[in-house]
């Protein structure tokens, strides 16, 4: 192609991107609650901190204790704007610009790699709705979209050495601020970049490999000591891995909508990228998408480590699906459209269909989940008195259950009351529990998802002869009903807890169960 044609792909490009990138946000906007599986709890903690910010928070379960920790992106940016907009509107402003900051990452590195955004950019918008954001990961997912800014400013400012230091020291703190993973693995992909550049230039001297790791490491030492000091693997956090199909799995279904309800709509840009490249690796058609020289290998070594990361990592969980979303963007990023402009007209307008069609299916099913949240979250502002302190339980393990696992969480903010399952984790959020409560909450990640019933009645009295791995998982149920008030049973079909001394039921709805706890005769007095 021409200059002149070249510039006018870009134009139509950047136009029907901007396009996608509004259609692909239309769902936060269009339902009343947002059902990402995470979302109840980062909105109770949300509403706690500008209540803090306001100077109106006195609850006797939650306090502020502000500090650094990689993992603020929401609570810097929410309670402020929250102030003068309220928690919900601050909220969808925010998400909505975490959940396009991939798109505009993937863009501003194609532009810093090839010269121009290329219309394979457009495909990023159906990815809007990854993994990590649907679970309601949202500082990793900002911290994924800032690694492919980051990156991109350091490819357009390598002559300029002394200004990026300085501009690179301020994008990795961010990145470190948002999330610690996508830090390190800017660190990797920068290194990658610039091992490869050594390589083809047959720069591999000694002493100029010293000087590049040097200039690579000094913009990361602040976040480095940050991550020294902020954060730290639990002893007793596990170390999971799992088989290869899961994982491939997790990378060809990074595309979801949080209601787990895979369609031809939510697949339908992983589909078409596999056949692209599976034709051109039959040689069935020219080469239409060419990865850069240099960056190709960041997307590999991505790829490997979302195949082989362990599930959990300390306080980190579900690692293999932060890294398949972030593959895929890197991919949108260093991969550039190489084809006919007939052919790039094809692919814009696939891209913006296959964005509208996503948005039109996520926005029906968060709209149908969204309907039994709704009673959910009346029937426990109804019964359960103000200031409870919640016992969360579920009967299964399925989709639903795990949907459901932070619905409780909403009761925080509804009705002022205690969740052991509420996001306060040591080290990891800067709104913390009480000392009246911190025994009963959830102190690293694989503990704050509600209780199996079935352990219920055994973990109140005879704790210690439930298995290991039971009494390793929710520490906090010993002697439960001494320290909460009220159960809630999430259950799908099955049936309702067994009738017991210590439960006297206060509601029965398909799916819910509410009891009041009557304290067993081993506890102490209250009050």
């Amino acid at each position: 192609m021409t200059a002149n044609e070249e510039m006018r792909q870009e134009r139509w490009t950047i136009a029907v991107g901007a396009v996608a990138s509004i259609v692909s946000i239309l769902p936060f906007w269009l339902v009343a609650t947002i059902p990402a599986l995470d979302h109840p709890a980062h909105f109770a903690r949300m509403q706690i901190l500008t209540d803090a910010l306001a100077g109106r928070l006195a609850s006797p379960f939650w306090r502020v204790d502000f500090h650094l920790v990689p993992n603020l992106a929401i609570d810097l940016v929410v309670p402020p704007l929250a102030l003068v907009l309220g928690v919900d509107l601050a909220f969808r402003i925010v998400i909505s610009i975490i959940a396009l900051l991939p798109v505009v990452g993937a863009a501003l590195l194609q532009r810093a790699l090839f010269g121009r955004v290329t219309p394979t950019i457009v495909l990023a918008t159906a990815m809007v709705f990854n993994w990590p954001l649907v679970l309601g990961f949202y500082n990793a997912a900002a911290g994924g979209g800032l690694l492919l800014v980051a990156l991109a400013v350091w490819i357009r400012m390598a002559e300029r050495r002394g200004a990026r230091l300085v501009a690179m020291t301020a994008m990795t703190s961010l990145v470190w601020l948002c999330h610690g993973l996508p830090f390190l693995l800017l660190g990797l992909a920068i290194g990658l970049y610039e091992l490869s550049r050594a390589v083809r230039s047959r720069d591999l001297a000694p002493t100029r490999l010293a000087a590049r790791a040097l200039e690579i490491a000094l913009p990361f030492l602040p976040g480095l000591v940050g991550l020294a000091l902020a954060y730290s693997v639990p002893s007793s956090a596990p170390l999971d891995f799992m088989p290869i199909g899961r994982r491939l799995g997790f990378i060809l279904g990074a595309a979801d909508d949080g209601t787990f309800a895979a369609s031809p709509i939510v697949l339908l840009p992983l589909v078409v990228t596999l056949a692209l490249v599976a034709a051109m690796a039959l040689r069935l058609m020219p080469r239409v998408v060419v990865p850069h020289p240099d960056a190709g290998w960041i997307a590999a070594a991505f790829l490997v480590l979302a195949l082989t990361a362990p599930l959990s990592v300390g306080n980190g969980a579900f690692v293999p699906l932060r890294l398949s979303a972030i593959f895929w963007f890197c991919c949108a990023g260093v991969f550039r459209f190489a084809g006919s402009p007939r052919l790039a007209a094809g692919v814009l307008a696939l891209g913006l269909a296959i964005t509208a069609g996503q948005a039109w299916q996520v926005t029906g099913n968060w709209r149908a989940e969204q309907v039994d949240l709704a009673a959910f979250r009346r029937t426990v502002a109804d019964v359960v008195p103000r200031g409870s302190r919640i016992l969360p339980v579920q009967s299964s393990e399925g989709a639903t259950a795990l949907r459901r696992s932070h619905w409780v969480d909403y009761a925080v903010t509804d009705i002022g009351a205690f969740t052991p399952t509420f996001f306060a984790l040591p080290g990891l959020q800067i709104v913390r529990r009480t000392p009246a409560v911190e025994a009963i909450g959830a102190a690293f990640t694989h503990e704050d998802g509600p209780a199996d019933a079935d352990w219920l009645m055994r973990a109140d009295d005879a704790f210690d002869r439930l298995a290991p791995e039971l009494r390793r998982s929710r520490p906090w149920l010993a002697g439960w009903s001494c320290h909460f008030d009220v159960v809630v049973h999430l259950r799908d079909d099955e049936p309702s807890l067994p009738a017991d001394p210590r439960l006297e039921r206060l509601s029965s709805t398909p799916g819910l169960d509410i009891w009041r706890i009557r304290p067993a005769a081993h506890c102490p007095a209250r009050g």
